[in-house]
């Protein structure tokens, strides 16, 4: 059976490859791009250990192509550098499009989950940020990607209405199969006012099998308590959601605020909160100073996600040199604080006895590209 699933694997992901080149070799629609970007930081801890490093970023190849005038390709494939050394390549997103009425479209394959702002408009390319990195959320309870179907309407009516519907595999999945016959479900709506402006919302709801996560999600290890050696039940996700973005010529802003619950038998409900805050002002055409505040707080009878409160404040400027080429500067004050609970054994974070919090200063440099 394992040989067999091997076997299939490789063959869906050979007639993907197959499809790609079809529509570069025949498409007249056809756009290749590629984004990357270099990082450089130091890092001054409060206990007095210090840190610097070059690094280099991730490197993203962006295909879009329109096949023709009800269907569309959107592939997104990132090479990238492990802790370890070693270079990763994964494949971010694969969807085809189908507009089968005006507005309206429905979307197979994997996507972005269109839980935020950030989530459902930037990609990995770094050039688009408006800051070095994206929000702690992401690491913590934000699930990125769904393999699935959904429907989409954009630009419906005088406030230019949006709403996106997604079914997809849960978060204990991987791009290729569920683990069991229960789906994720998303659910969002938006509108944009004016122009540069969009408010909006979401719900989803998963059930992960067993506390495993699979490719879906955003979490860093580190952050997330192991099936194995901790809890091994099952976990009931909820996440709401709300972004206001205001992208305006002299200034931008964006408030995001995500709102998580996690069930389990055990210890019953957990609350958790994150949020993130980004202010800018923009002089002359291609200047822009910005700070941002990213907190989030994850509730002590959490099974999942490890408990802590995680405060960063940054002070950056962002120079765009063109519309191709940016560098950006941070000064950022963090603040992690792990809360112990006898729940989590097996973590390397969790145990008996206190814990100062990890707290200091970091100063990055990141030059971000593309073309």
């Amino acid at each position: 059976m394992r040989y067999l699933i091997f076997y299939v694997a490789r063959a869906a992901i050979a007639f993907l490859i197959l499809i790609v080149c079809q529509t570069l070799s025949f498409s007249q629609e056809t756009e290749v791009r590629f984004f990357g970007h270099m990082d450089a930081s130091y890092k001054y801890a409060m206990d007095g250990s210090q840190e610097s490093t070059f690094s280099l970023g991730e490197h993203d190849v962006f295909i879009t192509s329109q096949i023709n005038d009800r269907f569309s390709f959107l592939g997104e494939t990132i090479v990238a550098v492990t802790s370890s050394g070693a270079f990763r390549i994964s494949m971010e997103r694969a969807r085809v499009k189908y507009d089968y009425a005006k507005n309206h479209s429905i979307i197979v394959g994997k996507m972005h989950t269109p839980i935020n702002y950030w989530n459902d408009v930037f990609h990995h390319g770094r050039l688009f940020y408006p800051t070095i990195y994206r929000p702690h959320y992401f690491d913590l309870i934000v699930p990125i990607h769904t393999s699935g179907i959904r429907f989409q309407g954009q630009n419906l009516g005088k406030h230019r209405f949006g709403y996106d519907v997604v079914v997809g595999n849960g978060m204990s999945s991987t791009d290729f199969m569920d683990v069991d016959n229960r789906k994720s479900i998303t659910a969002a709506f938006h509108f944009k006012p004016r122009k540069g402006t969009r408010i909006g919302a979401s719900y989803y709801n998963d059930k992960l099998i067993g506390n495993f996560t699979g490719g879906h999600v955003g979490h860093q290890t580190s952050f997330h308590t192991p099936s194995e050696g901790g809890y091994s039940g099952d976990v009931g996700y909820q996440v709401w959601s709300f972004s206001l973005a205001n992208f305006q010529r002299k200034s931008e802003s964006l408030v995001e605020i995500s709102v998580n619950r996690n069930f389990t038998d055990s210890l019953g409900a957990a609350m958790n909160v994150a949020g993130f805050l980004y202010q800018g002002f923009r002089f002359g055409e291609n200047h822009v100073v910005y700070t941002h505040l990213d907190y989030a707080t994850i509730d002590r009878n959490d099974l999942h996600t490890v408990p802590l409160i995680l405060t960063e404040v940054a002070l950056g400027y962002r120079r765009e040199i063109n519309y191709l080429l940016a560098l950006k500067f941070e000064l950022e004050y963090e603040r992690l604080t792990y809360l112990h609970t006898g729940s989590h054994m097996g973590h390397g974070h969790m145990g008996h006895g206190h814990m100062a919090p990890e707290e200091g200063f970091k100063f990055e440099i990141q030059l971000a590209y593309g073309f």
